[in-house]
């Protein structure tokens, strides 16, 4: 054979495999297209994930009107859950709940997150007298709170602000900063310069969590987070909560109270829980890996103590406040069970952990009556 007809023959082999994966991965990225057409009703073209759910402006990140990825749909004033007015009906005592992804909801069932279960509690309980509007959005820190507050809430005149803040914000290696600082968002359903986010990807990392045991899972975890914690000295991981961490909670959270008051609303203040809270630490090898999975990828400075821990100092917090601005508490630490059938992950409600929640919030709401 000779030189020239070696290389058509490399140059068509090469052709040949090229061809042949990108038929593959066309067919196996129009499978997926398909799969949440089907399953979601979702376009078949165009990026199609959970940041589509939020947008920005110049002030703050809030969820984008009309915007569905999945179970999640926001409505067209931009928050979860059914369709409402910007101002509240006349009689009707309109009630905001504020908070990260516990609030904004993860794990429940569509319909079962626990603003929506204080709803359909409270239509039971008192019908027609109050409206419930989700106004969480995941990642929702405390600092990120006040601008948003004053732009997203405001506008909606609750007479009341259900308020349930994500301590373990606080325990990320770089502390949050101390005013919200807008981070970068993509504003557009496709990126403007790039190639579309390739949506089998996703899924493929969904099965791949499926199929590998859960034994492999936690041995590549805890490899990961030795290595992260070896680089760094002996005291850089936490025995105890923080104090300063804490303090910094507790200078972002006042300033959300006085926010909320400042726009007439009443702040309702609900001390976080966590799946290992009340009873002190991971009592399973579920909970250890559970544990493991946010501390490994989000939290590498926490031991277990202060990653359980760090609720029951925010909590404090809480309670401190709300004697001191007047503000009502609800008490989720202790209200919803720290077990696996009330949490789905360390932090995340299960469906009875959120009808949990919502009947324990429903009974506080009505013993304050009317605001």
């Amino acid at each position: 054979m000779t030189s020239s007809s070696l290389d058509r023959s490399v140059f068509s082999l090469l052709r040949d495999w090229t061809l042949w994966i990108a038929a593959f991965v066309f067919a196996v990225e129009a499978s997926a297209r398909i799969d949440d057409r089907l399953n979601w009703g979702a376009p078949l073209v165009g990026t199609y994930s959970n940041e589509t759910l939020v947008t920005r402006d110049s002030v703050i990140i809030r969820g984008r009107p009309g915007a569905q990825y999945e179970k999640w749909k926001m409505n067209s004033l931009g928050f979860r859950g059914p369709e409402t007015t910007v101002a509240p009906a006349p009689g009707i005592t309109r009630i905001a709940v504020l908070g990260a992804s516990e609030t904004f909801g993860l794990h429940e069932s569509e319909g079962r997150e626990y603003p929506a279960r204080l709803q359909q509690v409270l239509d039971s309980l008192a019908p027609g007298r109050y409206e419930i509007v989700n106004v969480g959005l995941p990642g929702m820190s405390p600092s990120a709170m006040l601008p948003y507050v004053e732009h997203a809430v405001r506008p909606l005149a609750p007479s009341m602000v259900i308020v349930y803040p994500s301590p373990s914000f606080f325990l990320e290696t770089v502390p949050p900063p101390e005013r919200f600082v807008l981070p970068r968002l993509r504003t557009t359903p496709e990126p403007v310069v790039g190639v579309p986010t390739l949506r089998s990807v996703a899924k493929a990392k969904n099965v791949i969590k499926r199929v590998v045991p859960s034994g492999l899972q936690v041995a590549v975890r805890e490899w990961g987070l030795a290595r992260t914690r070896a680089a760094q000295p002996a005291d850089w991981i936490w025995q105890q909560v923080p104090p300063d961490r804490v303090a910094l909670f507790e200078r972002q959270m006042r300033d959300v109270v006085v926010a909320i008051k400042g726009i007439g609303a009443t702040p309702l203040l609900v001390t976080h829980t966590n799946r290992m809270l009340t009873r002190g630490a991971p009592g399973t090898a579920l909970d250890h890996q559970q544990l493991l999975g946010v501390t490994a990828l989000y939290y590498p400075r926490a031991s277990e103590s202060v990653m359980v821990g760090i609720d029951s100092a925010a909590n404090d917090v809480l309670r401190r406040l709300g004697a001191e601005h007047e503000a009502p508490v609800a008490e989720g630490m202790g209200g919803v069970p720290s077990d696996s059938l009330h949490f789905a992950d360390y932090a995340h409600f299960t469906d009875r952990g959120a009808d949990t929640m919502a009947r324990m919030l429903a009974q506080r709401i009505l013993t304050l009556g009317p605001q």
